[in-house]
């Protein structure tokens, strides 16, 4: 009874070393088969990304025409036969027309071309050997580049990863990664590669986790994208997965880690939980995410039983023997636990020498046990991550590689400032001859390359909050002096522990984009002055006629002035009188040419309180004497009442005066009936102020109500078509809407709102273009 007390006591006490040693080994197993994951991702994704520089300098060595679908198509064929990493690479231009060659799941090479390389049907056919189309395969609906999301997004954030979605071609889960054709802008069409995650799931198959060990990748929303077990390609919940290991462990990661999706920051993360089917089990986790919508997180748990399995038999069979031959001694017992127990401690040193980086060789155990099977499965699985090791040595050289060769200017810089690493496109922008020249002499690089003084610190306090800023727009000063505008996309790198390291940097050149918007922006503010000296010359007699009144007034007035002194006495109240009516005159004419001279000169924008219904009136007056012509009945029905607006008095009057004026001449157009042209202001059921100009002349038919605001639309033989375009652009800048329907029983109604001034603030008014 002594030996079995004994016995079960140390068979206790060989169970939890056991246990305690698995652990060890599990967790340690687990974080290095996530490392080589993350690190095997990166690498498939960067070889992509050199597939893709490949192609760009294909087309541009070889001079392809982008409407040459054959040539194109040749093109993309050699590229797909020699870059073994990408099943797809494909072109799309602004015709809306596709080319593209690749591989199905099970290695046939295919092309799929729209009709005339435009937008059209989508159609497959075999691929011979020399890069010609053969027999056709299969046809699909119509098809038109321009329409899908990633030719939008690739033109305008160049290189991007597209998120994970079933394939046009077959029902198999892919990746894309796409980029503009061409330096000019906008570009002449998109080319991009890829990537059928069938392929990926075929590499975490090969790599082996123990016996149930599982390496599975999440993605956006938790989605499961790939994973050891053999799952097929399709986007699923992990917690609806068949297999235990990955829906177990998805379930904590996202319950317990990360709240509602894969892992919210940067780093590798290290945990364990007790599962239902599985038990002790230890997981690893992380983040990897590039420019684009992949945000994948990668996984690998393994259950503590791979480990404590064997441990656990061979103390099975000491148990047992012990219950069935009491009359073991004491140094029987001991003798099997140590047997058991040697190898396991010798695979936990091993396991902590791998930890701290030191390769050892498993030592062989000639043993055709459980606990052999286990140290010959650890020592594959150590060869295995020494391959992993130096493969990832091998994508180091290759990410340095590309950084050197990037387009894209890629700086990294501490938090106070000091230049860390820099590519040779940053340098070439900011006017430096190296790199090494630049990180000696730019020692804070707020104060020595950034235009604005406490600029970087505003980035500084965004990145904070946001730990990474997308699209930012910045002044940065070259070594000789100037200045460049870039596109900055920054982000905070952390180690392990979700410290903070430095700032990476990746900034574009938008000089010359720039300079072109601003030249735009001046063409169209001279269109509008053109456009106004024009509706002047069509107005010259209504304006000689509204000038011509106080001068012919103050004419009057001085007569009158004259006869009263001529009196004896002479009457100096009553010529006092006049003469002051001369000068009120005289201030009348001179505001009627003040308001001509502001419609015509070339004059900044000025922001102010302005009176709709005072511009409706001066309006009414300027356009006078072409009523009058025309015996034209001017009907006005102003809301006294309504408060004044956010706005540039000039551009508001010119809005009335094309609306009026477009009345008039399509009032004298008519052949008969009654010729009446009214004005109401009021407010609508949002309480924006409206204006609303109804005219009983030829009118038009209803589908043509939206062609009016186009630009060079126009009714009139002698018209330029650029009035109600102009109209248009000055009220959306305002903030409003203008609109066009048919006046009953014949003409036109015009309608525009503005926004009222409890609804819009001077200062930040939106600037008009």
């Amino acid at each position: 009874m002594v030996a079995l007390a004994l016995g079960i006591a140390l068979t206790g006490i060989g169970y939890w070393q056991a246990r305690t040693i698995a652990a060890a080994a599990s967790e340690q197993v687990v974080r290095h088969c996530v490392g080589a994951l993350s690190d095997g991702i990166a690498d498939l994704l960067r070889r992509s990304n050199r597939t893709l520089f490949r192609m760009e300098n294909e087309i541009v060595r070889q001079a392809i025409a982008l409407d040459n679908a054959s040539a194109m198509l040749r093109a993309l064929y050699a590229v797909l036969t020699d870059e073994p990493d990408v099943d797809w690479v494909f072109f799309a231009n602004e015709a809306g027309g596709q080319v593209s060659a690749g591989r199905l799941a099970d290695g046939t090479k295919v092309f799929v071309m729209t009709d005339d390389f435009r937008a059209g049907v989508l159609r497959q056919f075999d691929a011979s050997p020399d890069g010609h189309p053969g027999q056709p395969l299969k046809s699909s609906g119509r098809f038109d580049a321009r329409a899908q999301s990633w030719y939008a997004t690739a033109k305008q954030q160049a290189r991007y990863w597209t998120q994970a979605d079933l394939g046009g071609n077959e029902a198999v889960l892919s990746i894309a990664l796409t980029a503009p054709v061409g330096k000019e802008q906008p570009a002449a069409g998109v080319i991009g590669v890829r990537l059928l995650l069938s392929s990926l799931a075929d590499r975490l198959n090969s790599r082996c986790l123990g016996y149930t060990g599982r390496m599975f990748i999440l993605g956006p929303g938790g989605l499961l994208v790939a994973a050891s077990n053999g799952t097929s390609q399709r986007s699923l919940s992990p917690v609806g997965s068949d297999d235990p290991v990955v829906r177990e462990t998805a379930g904590y990661l996202l319950a317990h880690i990360a709240g509602s999706g894969p892992l919210s920051g940067p780093g590798r993360q290290t945990f364990k939980f007790e599962g239902q089917e599985l038990g002790l089990t230890y997981a690893a986790a992380t983040r990897f995410q590039v420019p684009g919508e992949i945000a994948w997180t990668a996984i690998a748990a393994m259950p503590v039983s791979d480990f404590l399995g064997p441990a656990q038999h061979a103390l099975l069979v000491s148990f047992g023997i012990s219950l069935a031959v009491v009359a073991l001694t004491l140094l029987a017992g001991y003798w099997l636990v140590a047997r058991s127990l040697r190898p396991l401690s010798t695979l936990t040193r091993v396991a902590q020498s791998i930890a701290r980086g030191e390769w050892r060789d498993v030592p062989e155990v000639q043993r055709e046990d459980e606990v052999g099977l286990l140290t010959r499965a650890f020592k594959r699985m150590t060869v295995s991550l020494k391959d992993t090791e130096e493969s990832l040595r091998r994508s180091e050289a290759d990410y340095r590689s590309t950084v050197e060769n990037a387009l894209e200017g890629i700086l990294r810089t501490t938090f106070s400032g000091r230049v860390l690493s820099v590519n040779p496109a940053a340098t070439r922008m900011l006017g430096y001859a190296s790199a090494q020249e630049m990180m000696d002499e730019v020692t804070s690089t707020g104060e020595q390359i950034w235009a604005a003084p406490g600029a970087r610190e505003e980035l500084k306090a965004k990145l904070s909050k946001e730990e990474a800023v997308s699209g930012y727009e910045a002044e940065l000063k070259r070594k000789d002096g100037g200045t460049i505008t870039v596109l900055l996309t920054s982000s905070i790198i952390r180690d392990s522990k979700n410290q903070p390291l430095y700032f990476e940097t990746f900034m574009t050149d938008i000089t010359e984009r720039k300079r072109a918007e601003m030249a735009l922006l001046d063409a169209r503010a001279e269109l509008a002055r053109f456009a106004r000296v024009t509706t002047l010359g069509e107005l010259t007699a209504s304006i000689a006629h509204e000038v011509n009144q106080p001068l012919t007034a103050a004419t009057l007035n001085a007569q009158a002035g004259l006869s009263w002194l001529a009196q004896s006495p002479p009457n100096l109240e009553e010529a006092r009188q006049q003469f002051e009516a001369i000068a009120k005159d005289a201030q009348r004419a001179g505001e009627v040419v003040q308001r001509i001279r502001a419609m015509a000169r070339r004059a900044p924008l000025e922001r102010s309180w302005v009176s709709v219904n005072d511009v409706i009136k001066e309006v009414a007056a300027m356009t006078g004497s072409e009523l009058y012509r025309y015996q034209i009945a001017l009907i006005l029905k102003l809301d006294e009442t309504m408060p004044q607006v956010v706005g540039d008095r000039v551009q508001v009057e010119q809005v009335m005066i094309n609306l009026v004026v477009n009345a008039i001449e399509s009032i004298a157009a008519a052949d008969d009936g009654r010729s009446e042209l009214t004005i109401v202001s009021g407010r609508d059921e949002s309480g924006n102020l409206q204006v609303t100009v109804a005219d009983t002349g030829v009118g038009l038919a209803p589908e043509r109500f939206e062609q009016l605001f186009d630009a060079f639309s126009t009714t009139k033989p002698t018209g330029m078509g650029m009035g109600l375009r102009i109209s248009r652009t000055i009220v959306e800048a305002h903030g409003g809407h203008i609109w066009a329907k048919a006046n009953v029983p014949r003409g036109m109604v015009f309608c525009f709102t503005l926004p009222a001034s409890d609804k819009a603030e001077l200062g930040e008014a939106r600037t008009i273009s």
